[in-house]
């Protein structure tokens, strides 16, 4: 009886790893599908954004006016 326990846990504990295994590669199969819309909107924000932050730089590292005394 003892022996049949010690051998079945492990046996029980590798299939459902296999069993976890599987639900796991079907949960990737599937598929994330974003319209053309969508990514061209994407683009145009970021192009905003990239331009925003390239003027931001250029204003920070443009050389300060002298102090008038």
């Amino acid at each position: 009886m003892r022996f049949r326990v010690q051998l079945c846990v492990p046996v029980v504990a590798i299939a459902l790893l296999f069993g976890l295994a599987g639900v796991a590669a079907r949960a990737q199969d599937k598929q994330h599908v974003v319209s053309l819309g969508d990514l061209n909107k994407d683009a145009a924000r970021t192009a905003q954004t990239r331009q925003s932050n390239e003027e931001a730089v250029r204003t920070l590292l443009s050389p300060m006016p002298p102090k008038k005394r």
